[in-house]
């Protein structure tokens, strides 16, 4: 009898169908050959496929910056859409390749987190490691570039029409590996100060988490703090959080970075002289072209996520922050 490979449900009648497009998403870079020979594997097994680049500037092995890509695509491409992504600093090593069905699509690379926030969105109905070697490039692949040898050929014969259980064996989604801290988290603000002053003299306020039994029954807005991190840095240099606009206060807000405080603005459209998307909150009435040049601002930006940038220049060279920074979004007056 064939495994049911699909969570909690009997196989459903119908299969998502394939669009034969497949999405690319690498820490390759553009330097070498190694995006072209992924890409050459997969039109030797189906010459007709569609390959979109989402991104082959990933920081090297940074996980949760290919993470928050992969997630900011969501909902741009057809159901039945094959997306391929090799983020891999454990290549050669035990953790599993896997692929992944999901409602829209199918996901294809390591088992190392990178799909989380894409999966938090459209959660996994079904799962396999990839152990068919029938479907690699190879049966003996390279321990160093298993997205040429092992995830393109899947992505590949995925697109043809090949059904996700014969690549190999079935595993329970809920034991594929997520990133921590990526969900932001709600914390009720103290009356004191880390130092024991009131807490209006301190930036820095002691908080419990939600949950603690400490936590007062009922609070006002005011009285919250969202506690995330920095997920990603743009290449202009913005600064972008784990904390969805979903949270945003509708008082006006700001965004705290260890000692710093850093107000929120309305709308933000250039940065550097190039446009930068349209970022929207409609939670404060400050217009970023006000600004001053340099200064820091917190906004909600266009893929939907608190942000911390400044007119004129790179956030991250003026704060020296990298990824994973813990950061606070809270009302002016729960300071």
């Amino acid at each position: 009898m064939a495994t049911n490979f699909y969570k909690n449900q009997s196989e459903p009648k119908t299969i998502l169908k394939s669009t034969g497009i497949v999405t690319l998403l690498t820490d390759f870079g553009l330097q070498d050959t190694y995006v072209g020979a992924m890409k050459g594997v997969m039109l030797g097994l189906q010459p007709s496929l569609i390959l979109v680049d989402l991104t082959h500037e990933i920081p090297p092995q940074q996980i949760l910056a290919a993470n928050f890509q992969l997630t900011t695509i969501q909902g741009y491409f057809p159901p039945g859409t094959v997306h391929l992504a090799v983020v891999d600093p454990g290549v050669g090593t035990t953790r599993r390749a896997i692929a992944v069905a999901t409602a829209q699509a199918w996901l294809v690379g390591p088992d190392n987190g990178l799909f989380s926030g894409f999966l938090a969105q459209d959660p996994p109905l079904a799962a396999v490691e990839l152990t068919n070697s029938h479907y690699w490039r190879t049966p003996t692949p390279s321990a160093t570039f298993q997205g040429r040898d092992i995830f393109a050929p899947v992505a590949a014969h995925l697109a043809g029409g090949v059904p996700l259980a014969a690549l190999g064996t079935a595993i329970d989604p809920a034991t594929l590996i997520t990133l921590p801290n990526l969900v932001p988290r709600r914390f009720p603000v103290r009356g004191r100060s880390l130092d024991g002053s009131p807490a209006d003299a301190s930036p820095t306020t002691a908080l419990v988490p939600s949950d603690s039994p400490d936590s007062p029954d009922s609070l006002s807005a005011a009285q919250w703090v969202w506690q995330g991190v920095v997920q990603h840095i743009d290449r202009f240099g913005n600064l972008i959080t784990s904390i969805p606009a979903s949270v945003v206060p509708a008082e006006p807000w700001l965004v705290q970075l260890e000692y710093l405080q850093i107000p929120a603005v309305t709308t933000y459209g250039t940065h550097n002289g190039t446009h930068n998307g349209t970022h929207n909150s409609t939670h404060n009435s400050t217009h970023h072209g006000t600004q001053t040049q340099g200064q820091l601002v917190a906004l909600v930006g266009s893929q939907g996520w608190v942000e911390v940038a400044v007119s004129g220049g790179s956030a991250q060279a003026i704060l020296g922050v990298t990824v994973g920074q813990p950061i606070q979004v809270r009302t002016r007056d729960g300071c």
